[in-house]
């Protein structure tokens, strides 16, 4: 969001997985917006959470305005100013999917990105990450966020080191400590088969 506010990017927030995860995007989306004076409806808009996966993805394609209907705030998506003129799918400069989800990236692909061309992107988390790369290797996806690491890569890349940061650093200490028991439980290993008269090895 904000390498989207920074860049004059408009976006629009869509949630078709588990429900609350439009209200947790709006709330970050209202706190980012206001270090940009951005506006809503102008440089943001949340479309809410439409239920029916594949059947939004596919009636999203031909027509925005039909499969968003009104947005989170009840509001016709047609009266909103950065959605005038936007009809259907192949105006969208890219899609990016946040997701913890397994089988969520595979309809944006065969329903959105393959037909229409649509650029796609996505964040997964780490373990998702072996079953995406090859939509990334063969240019289905145009990039990829993999787990706390790529959130922590991308706070970087904007400037705004935030919980992703956080995490990694955490991470990384409980790596050194892991490295630190590892080799104390080798040399205790050691020094017990010298005393015992054992052979080392």
């Amino acid at each position: 969001m904000h390498a989207c506010f920074e860049q004059n990017k408009r976006f629009a927030i869509l949630n078709i997985a588990a429900p609350m995860g439009h209200k947790l995007a709006h709330t970050i989306a209202e706190d980012v917006a206001d270090e940009y004076d951005a506006t809503y409806g102008e440089d943001w808009c949340n479309w809410g959470y439409k239920i029916g996966f594949r059947n939004v993805l596919l009636t999203l394609a031909k027509d925005i305005p039909q499969a968003v209907g009104n947005d989170v705030n009840n509001t016709p998506v047609t009266e909103l100013p950065m959605m005038q003129g936007i009809e259907d799918a192949k105006q969208i400069g890219l899609v990016i999917e946040v997701t913890g989800l397994a089988g969520v990236i595979e309809p944006w692909i065969s329903l959105i990105q393959g037909p229409h061309r649509v650029p796609f992107a996505a964040a997964v988390t780490a373990v998702m990450a072996p079953g995406s790369y090859p939509y990334l290797d063969s240019g289905q996806m145009k990039g990829m966020l993999v787990g706390a690491k790529g959130a922590a890569e991308m706070e970087s890349l904007v400037q705004r080191p935030g919980q992703a940061a956080a995490i990694m650093n955490v991470q990384s200490w409980a790596h050194v400590f892991i490295i630190v028991l590892i080799i104390i439980g080798n040399l205790g290993y050691l020094m017990g088969r010298r005393s015992s008269g054992g052979p080392e090895r």
